[in-house]
């Protein structure tokens, strides 16, 4: 199905729910492996964005999320496209998602939306 959207450049932004789960790493391995994997095998131009960051408390933690991101970028290499780590300008000075940027510490509203597309 992919292969018909006859696709040249592909911004991918995932992997937050997958953090909150049980063997985390395993699953951003395998799942985000083989959707890069088929993304390569029809030779788009891959930007792989980084999971942000979130506000803490919260059923994700950050530890994970830049745990997740390492295995990320990693993969990402292995299929030589571009990584874009993203989530330093989403931070605020303790390293917790900016709260003006989100609508549940989690997810980003409208304002993080305009800073995303700015982080290019």
């Amino acid at each position: 199905m992919v292969e018909q959207l006859r696709l040249q450049k592909v911004f991918l932004l995932a992997g937050v729910n997958n953090v909150s789960r049980w063997n985390y790493e395993k699953t951003i391995e395998e799942r985000y492996g083989l959707l890069l994997q088929r993304l390569n095998e029809i030779g788009c131009e891959v930007y792989v964005r980084s999971i942000l960051i979130v506000r803490e408390p919260s059923k994700v933690r950050n530890e994970h999320i830049l745990k997740a991101n390492e295995i990320i970028e990693k993969l990402a290499d292995k299929y030589d496209m571009i990584y874009i780590d993203i989530a330093a300008g989403f931070k605020d000075a303790e390293g917790y998602m900016n709260k003006d940027l989100t609508k549940d510490g989690i997810h980003l509203n409208k304002f993080g939306y305009s800073v995303w597309v700015e982080q290019g």
